[in-house]
């Protein structure tokens, strides 16, 4: 008898190392068709590895605002440990040409508190393009210019607008589309620290108006 419970103990406990090593939290985001345009339905999947006893989803929650798609999913982790791997999706109607954020966050509740108290699990930000009838838009309204300047020594980026445009957000984001930074600012001149491996990122620019992407190559 205490041979068989010491081999099961032993078991679980290989079983529980096997579950924690595992990479959990959002482990990709894709869309359908991967080029949309704004005559097309699409629709976000998000790929999850979380710890749950069954992928028992309690709740999904999709707010589409101007250029900007929120989406909260709720998962209770059950009574014990274990793997689920499981697709998120979201589907959209047709979507007006420009750049999009889109925020999915996934939240866990234990089932010892009859899962109604959530805690924030993983969330991630991506940006994507909706196409118009003929050609991409990286810049919804033209009037105003952004000029950006990397400095290789500092390791930042300076931005200068050429109008005052009010409150606008900075994002950096990896080639993928995640978001890295963000930082809100009222400045036609604004210094941002990178400290980001050597690559391709993009910064999006989002104010009153104005939705503007460009690329820019950190080297270290």
């Amino acid at each position: 008898m205490k041979i068989t419970a010491f081999i099961l103990s032993i078991f679980l406990c290989l079983w529980i190392s096997n579950v924690s090593a595992q990479n959990m939290g959002i482990q990709e985001v894709y869309m359908s068709p991967p080029n949309p345009t704004d005559q097309d339905i699409i629709t976000l999947y998000t790929d999850l590895t979380i710890p749950t006893s069954g992928c028992w989803k309690t709740g999904q929650t999709t707010t589409v605002n101007p250029f900007y798609i929120y989406n909260k999913s709720n998962y209770c982790r059950g009574n014990y440990q274990a793997v689920c791997s499981t697709i998120d999706t979201v589907t959209l109607q047709p979507l007006e040409a420009g750049n999009y954020i889109y925020h999915y966050v996934v939240d866990l509740a234990s089932y010892l508190d009859e899962c109604e108290v959530y805690y924030p699990y993983d969330s991630i930000g991506v940006i994507f393009t909706i196409l118009n009838s003929s050609a991409i838009t990286d810049n919804l309204d033209n009037k105003f210019k952004i000029y950006l300047h990397y400095s290789k020594f500092e390791n930042s980026l300076d931005i200068k607008i050429d109008k005052y445009i009010g409150e606008y957000t900075i994002y950096i984001s990896s080639i993928e589309g995640k978001v890295l930074k963000r930082i809100k600012s009222k400045n036609l001149e604004q210094k941002v620290d990178l400290d980001l491996k050597s690559g391709i990122y993009l910064v999006t620019i989002v104010g009153n108006k104005i939705f503007e992407t460009k690329k820019i190559f950190v080297s270290n």
